[in-house]
């Protein structure tokens, strides 16, 4: 009998916990692995506001009202008014004599100082090497800032303005230019020239000693290609950067054509004096204005949905959700309607429609073939039709979540997507960024 006992007491089961604890230690490092394993890798992106900074450049022909004024005498030359300083009607412009002007560099005053290092800065911030005549207009300006100027200096014979305006120390044959007459080689600029003219410099009578702008009306006009012409073709204005300084003016469109050739003339009314020594400027034509959420134009997918009627859409369920009455056959043949609480992305309307009259909703809340009925009527839609949606796959779950976008600009690399839509993207988002190696719901892991 006690052989009996001890053989019982053998075959009981003791609960051991550490064993349970391993086991299910174990179990998670295996589903963890599992799960490390089948998870699809993939550079996610996160979601910020921006803007889309690439806009079309253009170097643009400058235009405007100038009048050459020419010596009438030989001699030596004297600037009284600085370079590119605005002079009323009869104010002494500049003088020329036999001999040189014997006055030096006058005492600089704070706001002469301010103008050259100004002046300095603006070069130094802009310089371009295959514009070094920049370097000579630099020079000429603080020439006529350090030695111009003053009753003293009006020696020999003086010119006065014949009407108020900019006075620019230099020509390049362009003062007559107009839109009118605006051909291909005026771009080129490798024949471009422009002469330059400094205190004590020589002039021959005949020849011109300086120019006058007169008026605040300039434009800016550039050649164009098809697609740029076609980009534009339907603005009345639009806003221009210019590279030299980074100002931006808003100006009138005007396109025309000129023997084959598609041109665009941008006009404005203020601005004039900043670029009165320039003939040629870098433009940049600002034309991706649209502000939202700013995404890889990789990420951008396409997913269909099926397209139902609004008016047979109905509201159940413990919500009150909105939903459709799917058509049921039970196994005696009977049929019944059961509520589908179904997930609706967008409404469009057809042409020639004024009212949305269509739901998209997503594939899975029903199957090709299954019909709908309409609320108290014997009405039936049978579900087929598709339709197909833009979006991006969200992975703020650690998988992959479709969200509609509503795109409003776009260049080659990014697209600027509207906030705040049903289904949509919010700032700091993360997304796929190649939204083609991704299916919806995959386990996503970031690279």
């Amino acid at each position: 009998m006690p052989n009996a006992s001890k053989k019982r007491r053998r075959g009981r089961f003791h609960f051991n916990i550490g064993v349970v604890i391993f086991g299910a230690i174990l179990l998670y490092l295996v589903i963890t692995l599992v799960i490390y394993l089948t998870t699809n890798r993939q550079e996610i992106y996160q979601v910020t506001t921006g803007t889309l900074s690439q806009n079309a450049t253009y170097t643009a022909l400058i235009l405007r009202d100038e009048q050459v004024v020419s010596a009438d005498q030989s001699g030596y030359v004297n600037f009284i008014v600085p370079d590119g300083m605005r002079t009323s009607a009869d104010e002494a412009v500049c003088s020329v004599s036999d001999t040189k002007s014997e006055a030096g560099q006058k005492k600089l005053t704070d706001e002469n100082l301010s103008d050259i290092e100004s002046q300095a800065s603006n070069f130094s911030a802009n310089y371009n090497r295959s514009q070094f005549d920049s370097v000579n207009d630099l020079k000429a300006s603080i020439n006529a800032i350090l030695y111009g100027g003053g009753d003293a200096d009006m020696t020999g014979n003086v010119y006065k303005a014949p009407q108020a305006g900019l006075v620019v120390y230099s020509s390049d044959g362009y003062e007559g230019k107009t839109v009118d007459s605006i051909n291909e080689s005026d771009f080129n600029s490798k024949t471009y020239r422009k002469t330059k003219y400094g205190n004590d410099s020589t002039v021959e009578s005949g020849a011109p000693l300086y120019k006058l702008i007169t008026g605040t009306s300039w434009s800016a006009v550039t050649p164009l290609s098809d697609s740029q012409y076609e980009q534009l073709k339907d603005r009345k204005q639009i806003r221009v950067r210019f590279s030299k300084d980074g100002q931006s003016e808003t100006g009138k469109v005007n396109l025309f054509d000129r023997d084959g050739a598609h041109y665009c003339q941008i006009s404005f009314s203020t601005g004039v004096s900043r670029y009165c020594g320039d003939r040629f400027l870098n433009v940049e034509f600002v034309t991706n204005t649209a502000t939202g959420l700013k995404i890889p134009k990789s990420a951008v997918v396409e997913k269909e949905f099926y397209l139902i009627p609004k008016s047979y859409a109905t509201t159940g369920g413990e919500n009150g959700t909105t939903g459709f009455l799917k058509e049921v056959t039970d196994e005696n043949g009977k049929k019944t309607t059961s509520f589908i609480d179904a997930t609706i992305y967008e409404e469009t309307t057809p042409e020639n429609e004024t009212d949305p009259v269509y739901y998209y909703v997503d594939k899975s809340e029903f199957e090709e073939g299954d019909v709908i009925v309409l609320e108290n009527s014997n009405e039936r839609y049978k579900i087929g039709d598709t339709a197909a949606l833009k979006g991006v796959f969200c992975t703020n779950k650690g998988y992959a979540d479709f969200r509609k976008i509503a795109v409003l600009e776009e260049n080659d690399e990014y697209c600027i997507v509207a906030a705040g839509t049903s289904y949509g993207l919010s700032q700091y988002d993360y997304i796929v960024r190649n939204g083609k190696n991704v299916r919806e719901s995959d386990l996503i892991r970031q690279k």
